[in-house]
């Protein structure tokens, strides 16, 4: 027996090895597991069910199951094809045993894991698409891979009170010495600053339209004239795609709105980590590439494949010609110039919501969320990463640097009762943010954030004398006066209702028909956190909810 699994470690030695890999890994098994150190995953699969059974032979189903779609669960024991699963259940939790290929298709047991140090921090991810982050691997973490699925390998790593078995981009791992695990380095071009120019015409490079600083300013062709705004920082993601920022604006190379239809504009934004701001770069030779979004497939291309002063960039369906390739000259930031680095007030504030939204946390040990309502059993659960500052309306006074200052390293050490655990609810987090420009802005419950009160006033045209509440002042203008209202907001301004369904909600885009806001909201376990981050509303659902638009009064 032991000289079969000699022999199983050979050939997978050989494998990697005929698949062009460097072999930094060991062969090993995978690390002990208990109740008290589980590994904690999700199915293989997103949807459906998997079916629970009373024992490891599994003959016998006990009439639960997992729900692909939602349930996080804890491998306790693994014997042969099956393994002992704790899972949730509408009161609680249960323990059963499942087949092991709801999980893997390694063979846990006996399989001989690849074992390695990462060199670097890296994101997972619960499934094999990249879609929804799982939490990340730190440098110096002991990793184990299982198994592959097209461009994502599958992992367990470890985390607080145990180990999580994720899916991270193949080009994510690295063994000790720092070279990849799949040969040679996968990164098209190093780390920093170059001009982007046109195949049609190297005389014409990407460039800012008018070097704006703003918000959907215009990526376009230009004639190369050395100014910053013809110059872009690469930064190179764990994912295997770049981050494009402008070296005059610090924005991101973004599509505009996320959308994917062929001609849709590449504009500059904040940057948000989103997929829209991702770009994956491939060689064509003699030193071009061609960069494709993440988000949709599509590729930058020069609008008509015409090289003039002024040409649009666009998003286009992929096709080989000149107007989706360019090349990259090394390049630095002009000395002297503005820097722009001093965002405006507007930008502070949502960059600081933004950073309350997403920042990163596990809780050191187990503790309820805090509700009104008594059915709300969610527990944030130790060694399970969150995103986002908690949601709570007992201990609503929680800053960023507050909240930074009860984390060792990404584990919250704070108080963990239910009603004093550091969070916020949906207009406190506004108003820390909004402390950003006016320090002395008071934590406001949201009726205190309505336009009567000397700390916020209306956007718009709309009239809201002598009534308190929003869903009478939409009754009273209309749809259509409260629509130009909506028209008016700028990012940093905020949508209010008060007081039937209480919320508010921060603008962090305007178009022509829509806003996306950030806010602090109910939890929700498929993205692990209570925030939704640039969620997209249209003016019509706007209305219909009876949201109104104010802004701070200070501005």
């Amino acid at each position: 027996m032991k000289t079969k699994k000699k022999i199983a470690a050979m050939l997978l030695a050989v494998a990697l090895c005929m698949a062009g890999a460097v072999t930094l890994f060991a062969a090993v098994a995978l690390p002990s597991i208990s109740s008290s150190k589980p590994i904690v995953c999700y199915t293989l699969k997103a949807s459906g069910k998997v079916y629970a059974y009373s024992a490891a032979n599994l003959r016998n189903k006990t009439g639960g199951y997992i729900d692909c779609a939602t349930d996080e669960c804890r491998i306790l024991r693994i014997s042969g094809n099956a393994v002992q699963v704790k899972y949730p259940v509408s009161n609680g939790t249960r323990t059963a045993w499942f087949p092991r290929s709801a999980f893997s298709g390694y063979n846990m047991e006996n399989g001989a894991a690849q074992r390695w140090t990462q060199d670097r921090q890296v994101t997972t991810y619960r499934r094999a698409d990249g879609r929804t982050s799982y939490g990340s691997i730190s440098a110096g973490d002991t990793c184990y891979k299982l198994s592959e699925s097209g461009n994502y390998m599958q992992v367990v790593y470890p985390v607080s009170n145990g180990y999580k078995m994720g899916w991270i981009a193949k080009n994510g791992s690295s063994g000790s010495n720092g070279q990849s695990s799949q040969g040679s380095s996968s990164q098209p071009v190093p780390n920093g600053m170059y001009k982007v120019v046109s195949m049609i015409d190297r005389q014409y490079v990407w460039d800012i339209y008018d070097a704006s600083t703003d918000n959907g300013g215009n990526l376009q062709l230009w004639k190369d004239n050395g100014t910053n705004a013809q110059k872009f920082t690469f930064t190179y993601n764990s994912d295997g795609y770049y981050t494009i920022t402008n070296a005059n604006s610090n924005k991101a190379v973004d599509c505009a709105g996320g959308e994917s239809a062929n001609g849709t504009n590449i504009q500059q934004y904040t940057p948000n980590n989103s997929n829209a701001q991702r770009w994956k770069l491939t060689s064509v030779g003699n030193g071009y590439y061609t960069f494709q979004c993440k988000g949709n497939g599509k590729m930058i291309d020069v609008s008509g494949g015409v090289a003039s002063s002024g040409t649009n960039i666009q998003l286009y369906q992929s096709n080989g010609s000149k107007a989706q390739k360019f090349a990259l000259v090394k390049t630095q930031k002009k000395q002297g110039a503005s820097n722009n680095t001093n965002k405006s007030g507007r930008e502070a504030v949502i960059s600081y919501m933004n950073a309350m939204a997403t920042i990163e946390w596990t809780p050191k040990k187990s503790f309820q969320h805090w509700s009104y309502s008594s059915k709300n059993r969610h527990v944030w659960t130790a060694g399970t990463t969150y995103y986002g500052i908690p949601y709570t309306q007992k201990a609503r006074n929680t800053s960023l640097e507050a909240f930074q200052g009860k984390l060792s390293g990404k584990v919250y050490t704070g108080p963990s009762g239910k009603n004093t655990y550091m969070g916020n609810d949906c207009s406190s987090a506004v108003s820390y943010a909004y402390r950003k420009v006016n320090s002395k802005f008071p934590i406001l419950a949201t009726g205190g954030l309505y336009p009567v009160d000397g700390k916020t006033k209306k956007v718009g045209k709309y009239d809201h004398k002598n009534l308190r509440n929003t869903a009478s002042i939409c009754t009273r203008n209309g749809k259509n006066v409260m629509k130009d209202s909506y028209s008016s907001l700028q990012p940093g301004d905020l949508l209010l209702k008060n007081p039937s369904g209480a919320h508010v909600m921060m603008v962090t885009e305007v178009g022509n028909d829509y806003v996306k806001v950030t806010h602090q909201t109910t939890y929700k376990s498929s993205l692990h956190s209570s925030w939704r981050v640039n969620e997209r509303m249209s003016f019509d659902s706007l209305y219909n909810s009876r949201y109104i638009p104010v802004t701070m009064a200070s501005w």
